[in-house]
């Protein structure tokens, strides 16, 4: 697909402040983190297999064919799907979907589709997809963008990575971000 096709666009974004909520009702403009609590049960993921679990991704159990929570994270030893009824206790499959960094998941019209940075040299990675009925089996990868724009770095030493996707008026719209790699 082109990137026209595809309607793409890179962000570079902070947090900032955001006009978040507080218990007393009045929107204040203050960091957003500011504002929250901790569980007292603490829902933390363990990593399966490695001592590090990064960027989760998830769908609600309305979105999901058995109606449970399901959450997908990076390891170095790849991305896993982690499941959960109540969204707090969770547990992950034994082998991961797919060797990649950096998952997003769109359900979208019944199919779900994974997104997620995959490295080519420590220098280079790019874009891929994989897509699933009924989130157990998911189909081969599919390359979805490569560094090809200059401010992405040159062809043999560029990054993209972070996906997000949103569908707008049946279109997909792809966010990431973008640079030259870890050797500049």
């Amino acid at each position: 697909m082109s990137r026209r096709g595809w309607g793409l666009l890179a962000l570079s974004t902070g947090l900032g402040t955001l006009g978040c909520g507080s218990d007393d009702g009045v929107s204040r403009s203050v960091p957003c983190w500011c504002s929250w609590r901790d569980y007292a049960q603490n829902p933390l993921i363990e990593p399966p297999k490695t001592n590090v679990v990064g960027d989760p991704t998830f769908l609600m159990p309305a979105d999901t064919p058995d109606g449970r929570w399901h959450l997908f994270a990076y390891t170095p030893a790849g991305i896993f799907q982690f499941r959960s009824d109540d969204g707090l206790s969770w547990e992950a499959d034994a082998d991961p979907v797919v060797l990649g960094f950096r998952p997003y998941v769109l359900a979208d019209g019944g199919k779900f589709h994974l997104f997620y940075q995959r490295y080519d040299t420590p220098a280079k990675a790019h874009l891929e997809l994989v897509s699933s009925d009924d989130l157990s089996s998911f189909g081969t990868p599919t390359t979805v963008l490569e560094p090809t724009l200059p401010w992405e770095g040159e062809l043999s030493d560029g990054v993209v990575s972070n996906p997000f996707v949103t569908k707008k008026d049946g279109e997909y719209w792809l966010y990431y971000s973008g640079g030259p790699g870890p050797a500049h």
